[in-house]
């Protein structure tokens, strides 16, 4: 039973995990107890409610996202992708670096709260089915217990999976001395803040002068590129008008072509039709150039047969275009009644 007991006791010591925690930090170049960086942004900021104290930002976009964010806050346009433009974070994350903006400035306060960011995926959220196997349950408490009394109650809640903006990762290994555990877990640290950093707006009346001359620059070349951009769009409309008036061009001759062409064959047609001792004709395209209104007007003016001969077509064409075009044609024995004075004559107006 002792053997058991003595067994199932703690193997890590919080002053010895802090010291190499921090000796590791160092040696990774980054210094354990200012972990937060610090962006100089306009005081209208304060105006706009739901402002995070800090937010995750991609460290080699810093600068970029600073003056961006500067420029929307100047010019009233601000959005949450302002303040959070790589990706839109979790609750979790959100949580941690509000609660590192209380604790930076003391390395072992440090220390505790992303040990404990850590440490929540991996024992405190439900999204695991089985505890981890990275530390014994006696050391887990005892190094939870410890990093409780330096910053308190934890920030997160067990549904929030995602802490760290890298996430973390669960080898294979166990950590039975407190060095180790602090070599790995301040590498699971150093690498969350080369990728990203953790930014605390400074709210200042006048911003520094690189931070306006990057915030001139920049909406210098928008202007450039919105010039640049409309005199594209202007190039590429004159373009597609000078098109237009070329395929009106190309239309117009090959109209002349066609109208050439007609008039050769119509010329031709004509000859033999003389020869034949027929009359000529006009043109080809006349009947099928005749409106529905002035079918409608030459049916109700003269027989159908009178009609077929002015357009040089048959009778039975003259009375299927009507039927297609759904134009009433006078009834059989109409034109002879009319002849013989019996109906008045319809001058082009249709009769019931």
């Amino acid at each position: 039973m002792q053997r058991s007991v003595q067994r199932a006791r703690a193997t890590i010591a919080w002053s010895t995990y802090l010291g190499a925690w921090v000796a590791e930090m160092q040696r990774r170049r980054l210094n354990p107890a200012r972990l937060t960086t610090l962006v100089p942004v306009s005081t209208l900021l304060a105006g706009y409610p739901g402002t995070p104290p800090a937010v995750w930002w991609a460290r080699s976009r810093v600068r970029e996202n600073l003056v961006a964010l500067n420029r929307a806050v100047e010019g009233q346009w601000l959005t949450d992708a302002h303040l959070d433009p790589e990706i839109p974070r979790s609750t979790g994350e959100q949580a941690t670096v509000s609660r590192l903006t209380r604790t930076d400035g003391d390395a072992a306060q440090n220390c505790a709260l992303l040990t404990l960011a850590s440490l929540h995926p991996r024992f405190r959220t439900t999204k695991r089915s089985s505890r981890s196997d990275l530390l014994s349950y006696p050391d887990h408490e005892s190094l939870t217990r410890a990093c409780h009394q330096l910053v308190g109650r934890s920030p997160w809640l067990a549904w929030h999976n995602e802490v760290l903006p890298i996430g973390v990762r669960d080898p294979k290994i166990h950590l039975q001395s407190a060095e180790a555990a602090a070599q790995f877990f301040a590498a699971e640290h150093a690498a969350t803040f080369r990728a990203y950093s953790a930014v605390v707006f400074d709210l200042v009346d006048a911003l520094p002068a690189p931070i306006r001359r990057a915030m001139k620059t920049t909406e210098a070349r928008e202007l450039a590129a919105e010039t640049a951009a409309r005199a594209a769009a202007a190039a590429d409309a004159e373009r597609a008008r000078q098109q237009h008036h070329e395929w009106l061009a190309l239309r117009a001759r090959e109209r002349e072509t066609e109208q050439a062409a007609h008039a050769a064959r119509l010329a031709l047609v004509n000859d033999h039709r003389l020869k034949a001792g027929y009359s000529p004709i006009k043109d080809f395209s006349a009947w099928h150039s005749v409106s529905d209104d002035e079918l409608r007007r030459l049916l109700w003016s003269m027989p159908t047969v009178h009609v077929a001969r002015q357009f040089d077509v048959s009778d039975v064409a003259v009375h299927k275009a009507a039927r297609s075009r759904h134009i009433a044609n006078p009834p059989r024995g109409f034109w002879a009644k009319v002849a013989a004075g019996k109906l008045p004559h319809p001058r082009g107006e249709p009769q019931p």
